[in-house]
This record gives structure tokens, sequence and C-alpha cells, in this order.
């Protein structure tokens, strides 16, 4: 189930295989290279695997406005209504297909597009005709940044995330040059990270 996954366990769990008994006892490295591994990895998981899911109501239209500035944080967009009706996806060749004006033709929206108009944006055709109607869009999300100072600790994430955590801060410890390098570590670390990506992206639809 998807929950509120504490990162300061996963540094907790993973200590001892960094010879700390806890954080002030660790030597080779300073907890914020911890915190900053398990960053690199979700980042890297929320474009690989679409695990971050969120819903925005945030988006209004406006009479005549043809594109909407997309969630900064959005990675991918899963699905678009106009008010409560679904939208279709399309290109825009398709859209000049029906209509060259499709940009400009104005009605209530029946299709959303991404491509042409620029990144972080969102295209409604036919231009909406009427202002002040919710276009909720369900997109998959960057995780939310972990912080040195730790005041962001909590990931809305599957409880099997903590082994992927613990992999990637094994993965970057030992993968570091300098006193502690152990790339074999590193390496079998880094296929344990492939294999949770792999798995993640199958589950959430966005593996090949």
């Amino acid at each position: 189930m998807t929950g509120d996954l504490d990162t300061t366990q996963v540094i907790t769990d993973v200590l001892p295989a960094l010879h700390a008994a806890d954080t002030a006892d660790l030597y080779w490295w300073q907890l914020t290279d911890l915190i900053e591994f398990m960053d690199e990895g979700l980042k890297r998981l929320a474009w690989k695997a679409g695990v971050f899911v969120k819903r925005s109501t945030s988006t209004v239209s406006a009479v005549g406005r043809p594109t909407y500035p997309l969630p900064g944080d959005h990675v991918a967009v899963l699905h678009v209504s106009y008010g409560t009706s679904p939208l279709r996806p399309a290109g825009t060749l398709e859209l000049e297909a029906r209509d060259s004006n499709y940009q400009s033709t104005a009605g209530t929206p029946d299709h959303w597009y991404l491509d042409q108009i620029g990144d972080y944006t969102m295209g409604l055709a036919p231009v909406p005709n009427h202002a002040g109607d919710t276009v909720p869009i369900i997109y998959t999300a960057q995780s939310a940044e972990l912080d040195d100072a730790q005041e962001n600790t909590l990931v809305t994430a599957p409880e099997p995330l903590k082994g992927y955590l613990a992999m990637c801060i094994l993965a970057g410890a030992y993968g570091r040059e300098g006193e502690m390098e152990m790339q074999d570590l590193a390496q079998h670390c880094k296929g344990r990270i492939a294999m949770y990506e792999a798995m993640m992206a199958e589950y959430y639809g966005m593996g090949e």
C-alpha cells in the first residue's frame, strides 16, 4: 500500500552497513550525503517508473485561451478533464485534420494536447468559450525534494521503496571515490536498483 514512507528510518536501518551506530558516528560520509543519494534515486524513479501520482485542480479555463501551464513538478500527464467530462489526448496532426484553426476555434474542449507548444504547457481544443471551469489534471510527478535540514523526510510511496532507497545509499556511498570505495559492492547495489526500477515501471505501467 502507498503511504508516508519515513526516509529517516531508511537511514537508521542502513547505518550498520556503513559501519556506524548512529548518524553522529558516520566517519567516511556525512548525513547530507545519504540524503542526497536517496533524493537522486527518487528523482530517477519518478522519470523511469511514474511512481508518484498527483491530481491538480488549480487550472481554470479562460475565454479564448488555448494553452495552460502544467504543474511545475509534473513528469507526464495521465488524464485531463474539463469540469467532470474526460478529454481525449490528441496530437497536433490529428487536431489539424479535424480543424486547421483548432488553436482559435471556440467551443467546449473535448481534446487536450502537449506537442509543439513548449515544455510544461498543455493545450485545449476547442478553445474554451467559458471562463472559470476547472480543468483537473492527473499526472505523474517528481517526489518532494529531501532537504539536508530534514524538514521534509516523508515520501508518499509504497513500503517496498525502503529497500530501493537503501540500495541507493549503499551504491552512492561505496561507489564514491575514496578510502571506502568498493566498486564491486556498489555495482551489486546498482543491479538491485535496476531490478527495483524495472519492477516499479512494470507495476505502474511505464515498463517496455
